[in-house]
């Protein structure tokens, strides 16, 4: 076994894996890296050659199973089985197919049951930062978060926070969006954050924006959330409540480039 450390969402997470596994991660996740500490998040992850799960899983690949019971969260796919035990010395075991990628789906489901007590939510969404703040694009699958960043790859003002999953945290005077290591369509992109200035909605939904009740539920539908625990669902809707009352909340689908950039205050073309 080797033993890695990441610092994520303000999260240090110590990871102990069979080492090929480990560079893998590493070469997604490098930017991430820091200095042994005290972790608020152990993981001990074996890989399994040929590795079925012990029982059929019922949520369609790429989700996951999850199950609550008095210590802990069980989590299941097809690739992977995992506990996670939480407190502010959090401990997960998992026993993976022996993948990176399924190393990092256990990061992504212990973080997503975590966060929520630290202040925090795990979104389906893209964003970007440049001079005037951040811009995060949430929505589901297909809905066009990493053709937003695509639009604007060639832009220099413009800071990819990320194509597919960011973190969103209330604070005092608004929200902070924040980039993690998982990527989507696109490669994964530094530690970086900005001070949240407009959150689009990409997919049409009924949930209606001229309320906070209709922003939150359209959020929450994008949220990562995998809480069967009354206490952190209810830390997870008031999350959502305080960042679409924090920001600025519009609908946005499908928006050509040149919409896109307008509505993202950059209407002025590149200079030089």
């Amino acid at each position: 076994m080797a033993e890695s450390y990441l610092r994520i969402a303000g999260l240090i997470i110590c990871l102990r894996a069979d080492p090929s596994v480990l560079e893998g991660l590493r070469r997604r996740c490098g930017e991430y890296a820091t200095p042994p500490a005290a972790a608020d998040l152990t993981v001990d992850a074996r890989a399994v050659s040929g590795f079925t799960p012990a029982a059929p899983t019922v949520a369609a690949y790429p989700n996951a199973d999850v199950e609550r019971d008095a210590d802990g969260y069980r989590f299941r796919r097809m690739d992977l089985e995992a506990r996670l035990v939480p407190g502010e010395r959090a401990v997960a075991t998992c026993i993976t197919a022996g993948s990176p990628l399924s190393l990092e789906c256990v990061l992504r489901l212990c973080l997503s049951v975590l966060l929520p007590a630290r202040g925090a939510l795990m979104v389906h969404c893209a964003a970007l930062a440049h001079s005037s703040g951040g811009y995060a694009f949430t929505g589901v699958s297909g809905s066009g978060k990493s053709t937003v960043l695509k639009f604007l790859a060639d832009d220099p003002r413009v800071q990819s926070l990320g194509d597919e999953v960011t973190i969103l945290r209330p604070v005092t005077d608004g929200v902070v969006v924040e980039s993690t290591p998982f990527g989507g369509e696109l490669d994964p992109v530094p530690p970086a954050s900005a001070l949240l200035k407009r959150l689009f909605f990409l997919n049409r939904s009924p949930g209606r924006l001229d309320t906070p009740t209709g922003r939150s539920v359209r959020l929450l539908r994008n949220c990562l959330s995998y809480s069967r625990d009354a206490t952190l669902a209810r830390l997870t809707v008031d999350h959502a409540h305080a960042v679409v009352t924090r920001s600025e909340c519009r609908e946005i689908v499908r928006p050509t480039p040149a919409e896109l950039r307008a509505a993202i205050d950059l209407s002025d073309p590149i200079s030089g």
